[in-house]
């Protein structure tokens, strides 16, 4: 597995994130953002934090987690800290 996926994405106080039928919606002080999940990637959280993983084991998989985990840390950010 890659660093980049192995990497949980920190939530901030203040910043929540709700999965609802593979949609994801992040919110916080900025606003709401919300992204569909691909079907090859799996989702947890745990406390403040949240953990992807690929839901089989192959190379899409991985590349699909990667990026998932990024758009989701982007809005993170953005919904925390604005631009």
């Amino acid at each position: 597995m890659s660093r980049v996926v192995k990497a949980p994405v920190t939530l901030p106080n203040g910043v929540s994130v709700t999965l609802n039928d593979r949609q994801v919606e992040v919110k916080g002080k900025n606003g709401t953002m919300s992204l569909h999940l691909h079907e090859l990637v799996e989702l947890k959280q745990e406390d403040d934090a949240i953990i992807f993983s690929p839901a089989v084991d192959s190379q899409e998989a991985m590349m699909h987690t990667g990026t998932m985990r990024a758009l989701v840390n982007n809005y993170v950010t953005g919904v925390n800290e604005g631009v």
